[in-house]
């Protein structure tokens, strides 16, 4: 299964906030909220889908 383009947009992001926020507090979470607005989406979709995923 291959995730959506918006899911991976969402991943890319996520592991490049990790660059200048080691946890996921208030701050991280702000920094992924500006450069991909509807992280929530991708992360509901991940939760659900996520475990069928193959790298």
């Amino acid at each position: 299964m291959m995730a959506p383009a918006s899911v991976i947009d969402y991943l890319i992001v996520h592991e490049l906030c990790h660059f200048n926020h080691k946890r996921h507090n208030a701050e991280f979470w702000n920094e992924v909220d500006k450069y991909c607005p509807e992280y929530q989406k991708q992360v509901a979709w991940l939760k659900v889908y996520g475990v069928a995923l193959e790298v």
